[in-house]
């Protein structure tokens, strides 16, 4: 027998989701171009990208870290300020 079948025939919960976290998401990043000599990163995001992705999603976040943080622009910045 499998795993998940197994589980999914002993535990009640298994598959369900809390209601709290059924939120959809997307990640998005900045545009990225690979060439020969490696990647370079643009400076934020792309404000069309950033409009269709928020046409079939509810939440957007882009990735950060202590190295690399591009700032999202002002399309951005407005909508973390409407907690999106």
């Amino acid at each position: 027998m499998g795993e998940a079948k197994r589980r999914r025939e002993t535990e009640s919960t298994y598959g369900v989701v809390a209601k709290d976290l059924q939120t959809k998401g997307l990640v998005i990043s900045n545009p990225i171009w690979i060439n020969q000599n490696g990647s370079t990163l643009s400076g934020g995001l792309d404000p069309l990208e950033l409009r269709f992705s928020l046409l079939y999603w509810d939440k957007l976040v882009w990735p950060k870290s202590n190295l690399i943080n591009f700032p999202g622009g002002y399309d951005a910045e407005y909508l973390e300020t409407l907690k999106i």
